[in-house]
C-alpha cells in the first residue's frame, strides 16, 4: 500500500512540475535555458561550440525529452501496480502522449509560449526512450537473475 501511494505521489508531483515549467512565460523559460548553457560552460562543456546558434533549441528540446522520459518511468511504475502484462508499456506511453498534448495546449494560454506538434513528438520520443531504457533494464535484470 505504501508503494502504491508513493508511486502515485511521485507521478502526480512530476506532472505538477511539468505544468509549472510550462506555466513560465516565454522570456522566463529562455532565461532558464541560458542558465543551463552557462552551467555547462562553467563545468567546461562549451555547448555553443558544439551546437552554435542551435544551442538554445537543443537545450530546450533535451529538457522536453528528459521531462517525458521521467514521466514514462513514473507512469509505468503506477500502471505496473495494476497490470502485469506488456500492455503496461503501451498504456504508459499513452499517458505520456496524452499529457504532452494537454501540456502543449496549456502553453497556448501562456505569454510568449506556443503549443506545437513538434514538441508533442519530442515529448513522446522521451517516453519511447524511457520505454527502451526500461526494456533494457528488464533484459539485464533477467540475465543477471538467470545466472
Amino acid at each position: 500500500m505504501k508503494r502504491r501511494v508513493a508511486y502515485w505521489a511521485l507521478l502526480i508531483s512530476w506532472m505538477v512540475f511539468i505544468f509549472v515549467m510550462s506555466q513560465m512565460a516565454g522570456e522566463e523559460s529562455s532565461e532558464q535555458s541560458r542558465f543551463v548553457v552557462w552551467l555547462f560552460g562553467a563545468l567546461g562543456l562549451d555547448l555553443d561550440g558544439w551546437f552554435g546558434e542551435m544551442t538554445m533549441w537543443v537545450v530546450r528540446k533535451a529538457a522536453h525529452t528528459f521531462e517525458y522520459f521521467m514521466l514514462f518511468i513514473l507512469a509505468h511504475n503506477v500502471v505496473h501496480i495494476y497490470l502485469k502484462s506488456w500492455w503496461r508499456l503501451a498504456i504508459s506511453l499513452g499517458v505520456v502522449f496524452l499529457y504532452a498534448c494537454t501540456d502543449e495546449w496549456h502553453q497556448t494560454f501562456v505569454d510568449g509560449r506556443a503549443g506545437c506538434w513538434e514538441d508533442v513528438l519530442i515529448d513522446t520520443n522521451g517516453g519511447i526512450i524511457g520505454m527502451v531504457f526500461l526494456l533494457a533494464w528488464y533484459w539485464v535484470k533477467k540475465r543477471i537473475w538467470v545466472r
